[in-house]
């Protein structure tokens, strides 16, 4: 999954402002190599997505975020994606900046972690811009799993980087 839309995708406008929402996410079956792309859609053009991390088959978790800091940053969600009844797009040559085209289902978004939320005790002057990284760890005693959360902080000494971690349920 790239991180934005693609230019034919309608990523920018002709004043090379962001306007895109729908993102394309590429699967590659591993023993055939054969390919499909499914269609995500984004809450907003300002907004990035990384890092995919495996559920289940077709299940994934997705962060999706904007790109600022401290108490400038206001989106930061992990959504649970269920590409298993989203329409194959590897045909379809550009997408539309936003809104879905016609016959095409996108992929199933649900929130799963909205890590902004004020029970996490997380936001604030010192939260990261950049949350890219997601795995899941061993089952812990009362049946959850461990889900770690990461920043990144580009190699900048002087920039923290950050780990968080949660008891999620993995169905």
């Amino acid at each position: 999954m790239a991180q934005g839309p693609l230019i034919q995708d309608g990523a920018l406008d002709e004043m090379n402002k962001k306007v895109g929402t729908n993102l394309r996410l590429l699967e590659i079956k591993r023993a055939t190599g054969a390919t499909r792309e499914f269609l995500y859609q984004m809450e907003s053009p300002a907004n990035g997505c990384n890092e995919l991390e495996y559920l289940a088959p077709g299940r994934f978790l997705v962060i999706e975020r904007d790109g600022k800091p401290g108490t400038d940053g206001a989106f930061k969600q992990i959504y649970e994606v269920d590409v298993r009844q989203a329409t194959d797009i590897s045909r379809i040559e550009a997408l539309p900046s936003t809104g879905t085209p016609k016959n095409v289902k996108p992929v199933i978004k649900r929130p799963f972690i909205n890590l902004m939320d004020p029970a996490f005790n997380l936001a604030g002057p010192d939260f990261p811009e950049k949350i890219e990284g997601l795995a899941i760890g061993p089952k812990l005693a009362d049946g959850s799993h461990l889900l770690l959360v990461t920043s990144d902080n580009d190699f900048l000494p002087n920039q923290a980087t950050r780990v968080y971690a949660f008891a999620i349920h993995v169905e």
